[in-house]
């Protein structure tokens, strides 16, 4: 077990349903906010579930449901999906970037992330994150295919943990906010036939 705290992850009421886990980057804070409150993860869900708008979160729905700009439905997507950070602390609303620290923190905590969700499969929403894969001491990456679309190509893989009792297949989606993330419903091609990969 590591020693660096977790954050709470979301996990929708319905998950089982798709076993799907998204894995995002990090959370922001700013003035007055706890960056070691263990429910940021459950309370920003939520609030985007209410009706707030985060463009992290549009994008998301959008690029695994396919749904057109404008058409998202958060309180009926959110309850499928589990939803976590890779990075655990809290990102500097003003600098935007993680720190080496936190990028360890989360290289330090995503098996045990991991083993607590069981999901089935995982998208990543971060280049970053995903890079980091290859430094998970207790877990080994197995690559499976490439999946691609007008020519561009994202590979797939499981992660599996030394024991075999955690075994998540997954795919790289990168940022939202990434320079050449380009639109979510693009990238709904390559999620779409992620999702219908029987495991």
């Amino acid at each position: 077990m590591n020693e660096i705290p977790i954050r709470t992850p979301w996990l929708g009421e319905r998950r089982k349903e798709t076993g799907l886990l998204v894995l995002g980057e990090s959370h922001y804070c700013y003035e007055g906010d706890d960056p070691n409150d263990p429910t940021t993860t459950i309370r920003v869900v939520r609030d985007v579930m209410n009706g707030k708008r985060l463009r992290f979160f549009t994008a998301i729905e959008r690029a695994v449901t396919g749904c057109a700009r404008g058409r998202t439905e958060a309180a009926s997507f959110f309850p499928t999906i589990s939803f976590a950070n890779f990075c655990q602390g809290c990102v500097d609303g003003s600098t935007g970037r993680p720190d080496k620290a936190m990028w360890q923190s989360g290289i330090a905590t995503l098996p045990t992330l991991l083993d607590e969700v069981a999901p089935r499969r995982m998208l990543v929403f971060s280049k970053e994150a995903w890079k980091r894969f290859d430094r998970l001491e207790t877990m080994t990456w197995e690559h499976v295919r490439d999946i691609e679309h007008d020519g561009h190509v994202q590979d797939t893989g499981f992660l599996s943990s030394a024991d075999g009792s955690t075994r998540v297949y997954c795919m790289n989606v990168g940022h939202p906010a990434g320079r050449y993330w380009g639109d979510a419903g693009w990238w709904h091609l390559f999620i779409a036939d992620f999702l219908s990969d029987p495991i």
